[in-house]
Parts: structure tokens; C-alpha cells; sequence
């Protein structure tokens, strides 16, 4: 016994397998999660400015823990300025129904 599914009277712009339906509640949820973490990463860009400055690598100093501190907070940097905003546009193109590939995680992590 063969199958067929007759799906011609099925609009396609109204079916989509990559939208997500959001109760206006959840939705707005998702909007102040958005709005909170980029405030928080903003935040978090500045002060790892303010410290890369202060722990500046300079001649004068030889402590090891410097350069180590230095390095920590300019991975925090890139951190702050790449991967979080990153995640904030996957998140937002997902609710908005574009489709991701599931190996784009792996990509940017």
C-alpha cells in the first residue's frame, strides 16, 4: 500500500516548519531576555576596556600575573563583543522563523 499526500491546497507562506509560535506573554519575555543581556554585555564591554587599560603590558613590569590578567580579560573581550551578540541574532532569526543549521553552534562556539 503506497501513500500520497496531496498538500497543493496547503499554503506555503502560512506553513513553516522553522516558525515558532509565542504566546504575546513568552514573547515578551524573549524581547526583555534580549534587551537585559545586551545591556549586561555592554556593561561587561566597558569594564573590560577600563581593565585592559589598567593591565596594559608595559616594560616596567615583570610579574607574570599582569600579562596573565591581561590575557583572561582580552578573551572576556572578545567574548563580550563576538559570541553573545552572536547568540542574541540565532536566537532572534529562529523566532522570526529563518532556519538555522544545526551545526552553526558548533561553528561559533
Amino acid at each position: 500500500m503506497v501513500l500520497s499526500w496531496n498538500i497543493s491546497h496547503i499554503n506555503a507562506s502560512a506553513f513553516s516548519p522553522f516558525s515558532v509560535t509565542l504566546t504575546p506573554t513568552k514573547q515578551t519575555e524573549l524581547s526583555a531576555w534580549i534587551i537585559v543581556t545586551a545591556m549586561v554585555t555592554f556593561i561587561g564591554v566597558i569594564n573590560n576596556i577600563m581593565v585592559l587599560i589598567v593591565t596594559w603590558p608595559r616594560a616596567s613590569t615583570t610579574s607574570g600575573v599582569t600579562i596573565l590578567i591581561f590575557h583572561y580579560v582580552a578573551t572576556n573581550l572578545f567574548m563580550n563583543l563576538i559570541n553573545i551578540p552572536i547568540g542574541i541574532f540565532l536566537i532572534q532569526a529562529r523566532r522570526d522563523g529563518h532556519s538555522i543549521p544545526a551545526n552553526i553552534c558548533n561553528a561559533i562556539q
